[in-house]
């Protein structure tokens, strides 16, 4: 929950506590000297004061959870776990948690439509970074199943699967699905016993904390450049609409003014 949130609750209690006063005072007698019309005339004023800085409160907590968060992220052009066109113009970094619902709802719901219409046809690149939560049980183990696949060549099948899987996920489970998809598991094994994969999703966890991604999914759109991505968060399993809105914003500045 964001500070924003948290104090808008306080302030909706503190009105509710008010208003029950009112509406006691009220109910016991008309006529009872215990609030006057100028003291409930003073309350009324407070309640409306209250109602409108809730809705700012609550205006602001939606904006900062929006796509266009900040127009200045940059980050590394890694490269790793992409799908798509190199050369393309638009490029989406997904922050992701194999347990997120959320994210799930993305890979089942959006990314489809994002692949037809831009991806398929060279027109955006679409990369995959880590970020599991602490309190989903099994993410960081999946996240680095998925790396150690990807360093045998199988990060695509066995991350789709790994969703597939969301619901029942465990360590041997993220093993299975590894070894069903053919890596050779003596090395698959070493590598997840190996310190730096943990750090490399620890990097990716890093990065997303640092341009402001605390929760999944998270993402990044940018335009492409010279060894860095340049562009602006968005942040939810926002709708595809939003998605492709922007990514139309970066192919039209792309091409050639006539």
């Amino acid at each position: 929950m964001t500070a924003a949130s948290q104090t808008a609750r306080h302030i909706v209690r503190a009105a509710f506590v008010i208003t029950l006063t009112m509406v006691s005072a009220c109910a016991v007698s008309p006529a009872s000297p215990s609030l006057s019309v100028q003291q409930g005339e003073e309350i009324l004023a407070e309640l409306k004061d209250l109602r409108q800085l809730v809705g700012d409160l609550r205006q602001e907590q939606h904006a900062a959870q929006q796509a266009n968060v900040s127009p200045s992220i940059e980050i590394k052009d890694s490269g790793a776990n992409a799908l798509g066109s190199p050369t393309a113009q638009a490029v989406l970094v997904e922050y992701t948690d194999y347990q997120c619902p959320f994210c799930k709802r993305f890979h089942d719901e959006t990314l489809p439509e994002l692949k037809k219409r831009y991806i398929d046809t060279g027109k955006l690149r679409y990369e995959v970074r880590d970020m599991p939560l602490s309190f989903h049980p099994f993410a960081m183990s999946a996240a680095i199943a998925a790396y150690c696949s990807g360093q045998q060549d199988q990060f695509w099948p066995v991350h789709e699967a790994l969703f597939q899987s969301q619901v029942a996920l465990s360590a041997a489970k993220v093993r299975q699905i590894a070894i069903g998809f053919g890596v050779n598991a003596a090395q698959f094994d070493a590598c997840i016993a190996n310190s730096a994969s943990r750090q490399y999703v620890e990097n990716n966890i890093a990065e997303a904390t640092r341009i402001g991604i605390n929760g999944t999914p998270g993402f990044i759109l940018a335009k492409k450049g010279d060894g860095s991505l340049a562009g602006t968060l968005i942040l939810g399993a926002q709708p595809i609409t939003v998605f492709i809105a922007k990514v139309d914003d970066i192919l039209a500045a792309a091409s050639p003014k006539r």
